[in-house]
């Protein structure tokens, strides 16, 4: 029974990527952000441009102060109806660094519900065990320029 379920996974599973807004601040992505985006964005079979058709929804944003995460937040809880649908539980997004404490209701949101995958090691007090994922270490390979 597992098999044809994974296989309808397979077929069927949808992760909706929001676009970056004009807005947000222009930061770089760090290497593992940006392998990680881009190997998600190489899964074209996962992806979907109908958030309608999504079961995740991806937070691509690079690190940024609290109050410039919170406002991103805010942005799409105002734009799009999928964050309040589930205060963000159905939500992912990749933190190195983590997740700041905040009083900041856009943010507690995002650190208590939705699933941060973390970068190893993942500092104390920022991966939730039970929710969150962490990321392996990218082998030097990955990042080593190419032989002549």
């Amino acid at each position: 029974t597992l098999f044809p379920d994974y296989q309808k996974m397979l077929t069927n599973f949808k992760i909706f990527i929001y676009p970056p807004h004009p807005e947000d601040d222009v930061v770089p992505f760090t290497p593992p952000l940006s392998l990680f985006y881009t190997s998600l964005n190489n899964t074209a079979h996962f992806i979907t441009l109908d958030p309608e058709e999504a079961h995740l929804f991806f937070l691509p944003f690079p690190p940024q102060s609290t109050r410039s995460l919170a406002s991103v937040i805010q942005r799409i809880r105002t734009s799009y109806p999928f964050w309040d649908r589930s205060l963000g539980a159905d939500h992912f997004y990749l933190s190195c660094r983590g997740v700041g404490q905040a009083s900041i209701r856009n943010v507690v949101e995002l650190k208590k519900n939705a699933v941060q995958i973390s970068c190893f090691p993942t500092p104390a007090g920022d991966f939730i065990p039970h929710k969150d994922v962490s990321l392996p270490p990218p082998s030097t390979a990955t990042f080593a320029p190419p032989l002549a």
